[in-house]
Protein backbone atom coordinates (compact mmCIF):
# COMPACT_ATOMS: atom_id res chain seq x y z
CA UNK A 1 0.00 0.00 0.00
CA UNK A 2 2.46 2.45 0.94
CA UNK A 3 4.74 1.73 -2.50
CA UNK A 4 1.16 3.29 -4.48
CA UNK A 5 1.21 6.12 -2.35
CA UNK A 6 5.15 6.95 -3.40
CA UNK A 7 4.48 6.13 -6.55
CA UNK A 8 1.76 8.20 -6.73
CA UNK A 9 3.43 10.97 -4.83
CA UNK A 10 6.14 11.14 -7.59
CA UNK A 11 3.70 11.05 -10.39
CA UNK A 12 1.71 13.65 -9.04
CA UNK A 13 4.98 16.07 -8.12
CA UNK A 14 6.57 15.35 -11.63
CA UNK A 15 3.44 16.24 -13.65
CA UNK A 16 2.54 19.18 -12.31
CA UNK A 17 6.56 20.05 -12.50
CA UNK A 18 6.60 18.94 -16.20
CA UNK A 19 3.25 20.82 -17.24
CA UNK A 20 4.63 24.05 -15.25
CA UNK A 21 7.65 23.95 -17.15
CA UNK A 22 6.25 23.65 -20.27
CA UNK A 23 3.26 26.35 -19.63
CA UNK A 24 5.81 28.97 -17.77
CA UNK A 25 9.19 29.87 -19.33
CA UNK A 26 10.43 30.96 -15.55
CA UNK A 27 13.84 29.36 -14.21
CA UNK A 28 13.74 25.76 -13.84
CA UNK A 29 14.48 23.82 -10.51
CA UNK A 30 17.04 20.46 -10.34
CA UNK A 31 16.30 16.92 -9.95
CA UNK A 32 17.80 17.05 -6.59
CA UNK A 33 15.38 19.65 -6.04
CA UNK A 34 12.52 18.09 -7.35
CA UNK A 35 13.19 14.77 -5.45
CA UNK A 36 13.71 16.51 -2.33
CA UNK A 37 10.03 18.31 -3.06
CA UNK A 38 9.00 14.50 -3.89
CA UNK A 39 10.27 13.73 -0.49
CA UNK A 40 9.08 16.28 1.89
CA UNK A 41 5.33 15.71 0.50
CA UNK A 42 5.50 12.23 2.02
CA UNK A 43 5.72 13.72 5.21
CA UNK A 44 2.06 13.99 7.13
CA UNK A 45 1.37 16.32 9.74
CA UNK A 46 -1.15 18.58 11.48
CA UNK A 47 -3.58 19.67 8.49
CA UNK A 48 -4.63 15.93 8.00
CA UNK A 49 -4.89 15.43 12.03
CA UNK A 50 -6.86 18.51 12.79
CA UNK A 51 -9.53 17.25 10.00
CA UNK A 52 -9.96 14.10 11.81
CA UNK A 53 -10.80 16.18 15.06
CA UNK A 54 -13.19 17.97 13.23
CA UNK A 55 -15.45 14.92 12.68
CA UNK A 56 -18.58 15.79 15.12
CA UNK A 57 -19.01 12.95 18.11
CA UNK A 58 -23.21 13.90 18.18
CA UNK A 59 -25.56 12.35 20.90
CA UNK A 60 -27.93 11.90 18.14
CA UNK A 61 -25.85 10.55 14.73
CA UNK A 62 -23.16 9.23 16.37
CA UNK A 63 -19.97 7.96 14.45
CA UNK A 64 -18.81 5.03 15.62
CA UNK A 65 -15.45 4.83 14.36
CA UNK A 66 -14.49 8.52 15.04
CA UNK A 67 -11.94 6.61 17.78
CA UNK A 68 -10.63 4.37 15.50
CA UNK A 69 -10.61 7.04 12.44
CA UNK A 70 -8.70 9.59 15.12
CA UNK A 71 -5.65 6.95 16.38
CA UNK A 72 -5.21 5.41 12.79
CA UNK A 73 -4.79 9.32 11.70
CA UNK A 74 -2.41 10.38 14.63
CA UNK A 75 -0.27 6.93 14.06
CA UNK A 76 0.19 7.37 9.90
CA UNK A 77 1.22 11.40 11.14
CA UNK A 78 3.73 10.11 13.73
CA UNK A 79 4.95 7.46 11.62
CA UNK A 80 5.66 9.33 8.41
CA UNK A 81 6.78 12.45 10.43
CA UNK A 82 9.44 10.15 12.46
CA UNK A 83 10.16 8.01 9.81
CA UNK A 84 10.51 10.34 6.75
CA UNK A 85 12.01 13.03 9.00
CA UNK A 86 14.77 11.16 10.35
CA UNK A 87 16.35 10.71 6.70
CA UNK A 88 15.90 13.87 5.79
CA UNK A 89 19.50 15.34 6.61
CA UNK A 90 20.65 12.09 4.09
CA UNK A 91 18.14 13.24 1.34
Amino acid sequence: MSCIIIVGRCIAVWTAHGIFKACCKMKDINVKELLFITYGGMIRGAIAFGLVLKIEDDAEDPFKERGCVVTTTLACVIFTTVGFGSFMPIV
